[in-house]
């Protein structure tokens, strides 16, 4: 055991992220992992700690410090050329979030005879509001958009389908001609961020879109055997990036923020709306824990408690009185005489 101490960092990642594949990890997973806990190495190696046994609890505090100084796109080279705000408190969160996970799995291997950071703790984040789109601005987005021409329809098609099945934009990309049952309006999610699969429905007017989208406005593949639905104007499989890229254009064309997790975010809390418990949307949009939905559930709940407050039956009931209308008695006192 006293020989693994001197092991570098470097090569105990790369040993990581090797199992993560034998592991069947999805590929974006195991990136952001290289990403974020290779910082870390790379910040050890910078100040001679890069061996296993300067992988302690002080010096990822001191870790945690620096991070905490440092700009958002400090890695990035027009950094140096613009005003760059610091790392978020969450974007720390999860750079240690990842690296506990590493110490983890060293412990979970026997490099290390316990998890040597287990008694680091995470830092504190504020919740990022969510945001839902309004119903007005979902009308704005999609009269922004011309689903009779065939650039306007693929757009229109890729956000209505996001609004209307909650999907993540990763398993909107990925998914398949085998993946999308029109007859049935379901579609199987075979691709899902914890690698289980999933299957959601969709309404009548997400299936008269993708119905078209499929008969006349898919282009042709570049290769033959190609069958993602979603393809680029030049038939290759549409990639995040693009869809990003269109609601960036979206957002200047129409003065909304839009962003493709706002989509999801209006999905969640339209159904709890609508009557959808929990547990049944948990399911539809592949959460693995009950407890981020919360935060659909207390912004639903507030706009319930508005709606009642709106729609008063006692208030309500008054306001559609006419003049002549009963008032309450007024109780007299009696003259004495």
């Amino acid at each position: 055991m006293a020989a693994r101490q001197s092991i570098a960092l470097s090569v105990l990642l790369q040993a990581y992220l090797d199992d993560m594949r034998v592991r069947a990890y999805k590929p974006k997973t195991i990136n952001g992992y290289r990403k974020k806990v290779g910082r870390f190495v790379r910040w050890a190696e910078s100040v001679h700690a890069g061996t296993l046994k300067d992988l302690t609890p002080e010096r990822v505090k001191a870790y945690i410090t620096y991070l905490q100084q440092q700009k958002l796109y400090s890695t990035h080279p027009i950094a140096r050329r613009t005003e760059q705000p610091l790392l978020s408190p969450s974007a720390i969160r999860n750079y240690v979030r990842d690296l506990k996970a590493f110490s983890s799995w060293l412990a979970q291997e026997q490099y290390t005879p316990t998890d040597v950071l287990e008694s680091v703790k995470k830092p504190k984040a504020d919740e990022t509001p969510i945001e839902p789109f309004t119903d007005d601005e979902i009308m704005r987005i999609f009269a922004s958009l011309d689903p009779t021409d065939e650039f306007g329809l693929r757009d229109y098609v890729l956000l209505h389908t996001l609004w209307d099945t909650g999907l993540r934009v990763g398993e909107l990309v990925n998914l398949t001609l085998q993946d999308i049952d029109l007859q049935r309006c379901q579609i199987r999610i075979a691709h899902a961020k914890f690698g289980k699969w999933r299957d959601v429905g969709f309404g009548k007017q997400t299936h008269k879109y993708l119905t078209r989208y499929l008969s006349i406005g898919r282009p042709e593949p570049l290769f033959e055997d190609e069958q993602h639905f979603f393809l680029t104007f030049d038939g290759r499989p549409l990639t995040e990036q693009a869809v990003e890229r269109v609601c960036a254009r979206l957002s200047k064309r129409t003065g909304i923020h839009i962003h493709c997790h706002r989509f999801r975010h209006t999905f969640a809390v339209n159904m709890l709306r609508n009557g959808t418990d929990i547990r049944t949307l948990q399911r539809l949009m592949g959460h693995a824990s009950i407890q981020i939905l919360t935060r659909y559930l207390n912004l639903a709940n507030a706009d319930t408690i508005q709606t009642h407050q709106n729609n008063s039956p006692a208030d309500r009931f008054y306001a559609q009185r006419q003049a002549g209308v009963r008032r309450l008695p007024v109780r007299r006192s009696r003259q004495l005489g």
